[in-house]
């Protein structure tokens, strides 16, 4: 009987990503079977069925007595030498929506037979003043993504590629081309579901960063037409938000700006009181990752699919590539109202 491809996908999914970055290099050992069963949850039998399936893809071989390999024989691109180069928050593809948008982008690289380059950063490091210096091989490709909130770390970005910066607001001069959910539009959803439900005050859970400031601002300015509303912010490392916003005010809505700021008040109000934070206060969080993200409690939520988000990451930076000169683009996508099933 063959095994379902849902069980192995996961990590055949990974497996692609590292190879088609440049993390896992053509002639190198992959960690043992029983290694990536026991970090993706699936039987050895499970493992052997999903690296069989890349081996009929000609991304891997199976050397008998010796492991499994990536292959070394890759075809060479029609375009050339070209390549793009891509920076994501995680190695760990399984506990970040940029994984999506990474899936996008590397399906859209694939369909074009443009080759990627991975780079993991965290947002302290990208804020580093060496950052720039440290990976001047990115800035050498063709073109350079930012897949997630790197937005306001650099004091200056080189302008010798083009970029394209996701969930970004700062095109630095016109280096990168930006793309995030559309404020406007989601403060026009907001402003719909909040008067839906009687709410008279809403409370804006927001963050530092320009993106999320940026959708602070636009809802109240919307909202001021039908109720109050003040604005609640966080910063980067303020590990104690649920203290000074516990969410006790039943009576009124809440606003949050990014799906983590949910996460954390949801874990704390959890902790604090056995509730479940989204079915117990009149909570819209946006960005939908409650709906993709393990551990994320259900929350109304404005979603974006975050896969077709990186195909058009992928597309913008070929469009800049391929057309020298071509400004830079603000580019908005409209999110869709997602409901959390409410039990009680």
């Amino acid at each position: 009987m063959k095994t379902s491809p849902s069980l192995y996908q996961e990590m055949t999914d990974y497996l692609e990503t590292m190879i088609a970055g440049g993390v896992f290099r053509p002639g190198e050992r992959l960690m043992p079977l029983r290694e990536l069963g026991n970090r993706f949850g699936v039987s050895p039998s499970t493992v052997r069925r999903g690296i069989e399936y890349l081996c009929e893809k000609g991304l891997l071989e199976m050397r008998h007595g010796s492991g499994t390999y990536v292959v070394e024989k890759r075809s060479v691109p029609e375009n050339g030498e070209r390549s793009v180069a891509v920076f994501i928050i995680s190695d760990d593809l399984r506990d970040s929506y940029c994984a999506h948008a990474l899936r996008g982008v590397q399906l859209e690289a694939a369909r074009r037979k443009w080759p990627l380059r991975l780079f993991f950063s965290t947002y302290e490091e990208a804020g580093a003043p060496d950052f720039i210096e440290r990976h001047r091989s990115a800035w050498q490709c063709n073109a350079v993504i930012m897949l997630g909130c790197y937005d306001g770390l650099f004091r200056q970005v080189p302008r010798c590629c083009p970029g394209v910066g996701m969930e970004m607001c700062n095109s630095y001069g016109g280096a990168f081309s930006v793309l995030s959910l559309d404020p406007f539009n989601a403060a026009e959803t907001a402003a719909d579901y909040f008067r839906e439900h009687g709410m008279r005050h809403v409370k804006i859970l927001s963050h530092e960063l320009p993106v999320f400031r940026m959708r602070a601002d636009v809802f109240r300015e919307r909202w001021a037409e039908f109720g109050t509303s003040e604005v609640v912010e966080f910063d980067s490392t303020d590990v104690d938000c649920y203290e000074r916003e516990p969410l006790r005010d039943d009576s009124c809505g809440y606003y949050v700006t990014s799906g983590t700021i949910f996460h954390v008040l949801a874990w704390a109000f959890h902790r604090e009181t056995g509730g479940e934070l989204g079915f117990e206060r009149r909570i819209l969080s946006v960005d939908g990752k409650s709906l993709i993200l393990p551990g994320y409690e259900p929350v109304d939520t404005i979603a974006l699919d975050w896969q077709d988000a990186g195909a058009l990451v992928m597309e913008e930076a070929v469009r800049r590539i391929e057309q020298p000169g071509t400004p830079a683009r603000r580019i908005f996508l409209n999110g869709t109202l997602k409901t959390a099933e409410r039990t009680r």
